[in-house]
């Protein structure tokens, strides 16, 4: 589950605690198969800079976005277009 906005959970894990079972997880895997494929989601991967410092801490491949890059940037969004309507006032 990710943590974060509207919908999302409350974070159990840190950020660097996911990146180190990241880390783990891509150590173990990899002396198994000569080309995995691994990929970080969910938990604390909740923005570009969290996921960013996950690809550049492990040798992960990329990351399986899902809320984070569908439902979280329309939550800001329109949270922004609601702050500014109300911020128009009466006449």
């Amino acid at each position: 589950m990710t943590a974060g906005g509207a919908a999302g959970g409350e974070s159990t894990t840190s950020l660097s605690s996911s990146i180190e079972l990241i880390q783990e997880v891509v150590e173990a895997v990899k002396p198994f198969s000569n080309n995995p494929f691994i990929l970080g989601h969910g938990g604390p991967l909740v923005d570009p800079e969290s996921v960013g410092e996950m690809l550049h801490l492990t040798g992960a491949d990329g990351y399986a976005t899902g809320s984070t890059g569908e439902r979280m940037p329309v939550e800001v969004s329109v949270a922004q277009a609601v702050r500014e309507f109300k911020s128009i006032g009466l006449y």
